[in-house]
């Protein structure tokens, strides 16, 4: 089977609409760090890998070099989450390291979605989607403030918005 640019949007949607429920499922059920269903922020992480090359066709319309490095700093983040909970699992790393890990690779990730943002704003893509990129990779951010855990509930809900949206987008395109 030839993984064409259709297919490739199909298979990219597909798994932004799932990520898109389970960070739904996650901010709603289980508001908090919660260790026995962090399994689903790895299988979110591993399909936002899968997504890695439809965001990079779609962003590098707009501008190629940037969207190279944005797409470097998004699959870094995934790839940290990923390794850094399955070495905790595997119990070869302590909860601190990972926790650290585990933040920096979600730093990555937000800061991603805050360029991505910049990039569809640029590009004369839907401004809907601008903004709800920005919306979302500034409140990841803010929830590194120290005390600003409120902010942890809607911004696992605003990855879902930008998750279904992405999804969408990247399957009307052309």
């Amino acid at each position: 089977m030839e993984l064409s640019k259709s297919n490739l949007k199909a298979i990219a949607s597909i798994c932004l609409f799932v990520n898109g429920l389970i960070f739904l499922f996650y901010a709603i059920a289980v508001p908090t760090f919660v260790r026995g269903v962090h399994w689903l922020i790895t299988l979110a992480a591993l399909l936002f890998i899968v997504v890695l090359p439809a965001i990079f066709h779609y962003l590098s319309k707009v501008h190629k070099s940037a969207a190279k490095a944005v797409t470097l700093l998004f699959g870094l983040g995934m790839a940290l989450i990923v390794i850094s909970d399955a070495l905790y699992v595997s119990s070869l790393v302590p909860r601190l390291s990972h926790d650290l890990v585990y933040a920096f690779g979600n730093g990555l990730f937000v800061i991603s979605l805050f360029a991505i943002g910049i990039l569809v704003w640029k590009g004369g893509f839907p401004r809907w989607l601008a903004i709800v990129s920005l919306v979302t990779g500034v409140v990841g951010v803010l929830t590194y403030v120290p005390g600003a855990y409120l902010l942890l509930v809607p911004s696992l809900l605003l990855v879902a918005v930008w998750c279904f949206a992405m999804g969408f987008v990247l399957r009307k395109t052309k």
